[in-house]
């Protein structure tokens, strides 16, 4: 991947101060395209990469497969390589919390987690090739919600784990790929009644969980599961 054209692209687009050898604190600021959160992007041969991830490549050698190339600076635009260094997607969870950057715990720093950073990741693998081709399989090996895992797919959740490896188009092409359609659990109809009493329509909440339209709102009008409590 670090061809000399990528190295060539690399280097014009960083602000590096004339300074930097004396002050090592200082940033190097990324000024070409950068995505929503700020993180640089270059493209080459129709493929983009997240310019922090290449200053690692350039200057310390190949990332092993699965972890990240966090910030000590906490600065999204900076590619200075010394403020850079390798960790897990755990390791990124605690950093962001430490750091103050969420609200809330995030993946399995949430005590109330039932999937891990790996589960996750390992679910999308499954069904990229085809190991995982329903919803219900995805339910009984991990032991989680319908939502739970349209809200993966949908972007809405993981996104620190996720947004690394797939983008929103992908995530729709690999929910796509599995049938969704399933069986509505106890558990389901729960979440389903908590979606009513916090004002979801019953349009949305079908689309969430892969039925139809007459069967939510049969649920809506306590025509099905009128006796499960």
């Amino acid at each position: 991947m670090l061809d000399k054209r990528l190295l060539n692209r690399f280097s014009s687009r960083v602000n590096v101060p004339e300074d930097w050898v004396e002050n090592l604190e200082k940033c190097w600021i990324w000024i070409a395209n950068a995505d929503r959160d700020g993180y640089g992007r270059i493209s080459l041969k129709g493929f983009q990469y997240k310019a922090h991830r290449i200053s690692w490549e350039i200057y310390n050698g190949p990332i092993p497969n699965g972890l990240l190339v966090l910030h000590k600076c906490d600065n999204p635009s900076c590619v200075n390589p010394n403020h850079l260094f390798l960790g897990t997607h755990k390791d990124n969870s605690f950093d962001m919390v430490n750091k103050g950057r969420s609200n809330h715990f995030l993946g399995s720093t949430n005590s109330r987690s039932i999937l891990s950073e790996h589960d996750v990741l390992e679910i999308l693998t499954s069904v990229e090739n085809g190991a995982i081709t329903s919803i219900d399989q995805i339910i009984n090996k991990y032991k989680v919600s319908k939502s739970t895992i349209f809200q993966i797919f949908d972007g809405k959740n993981w996104q620190h784990v996720v947004k690394d490896y797939y983008d929103f188009d992908h995530l729709k092409y690999l929910k796509n790929k599995i049938d969704t359609r399933g069986v509505l659990k106890f558990d389901d109809i729960i979440d389903i009644r908590d979606r009513f009493i916090k004002g979801e329509t019953v349009t949305s909440i079908a689309q969430l969980y892969g039925v139809s339209y007459n069967t939510i709102n049969s649920i809506k009008l306590n025509r099905s599961w009128k006796n499960f409590e």
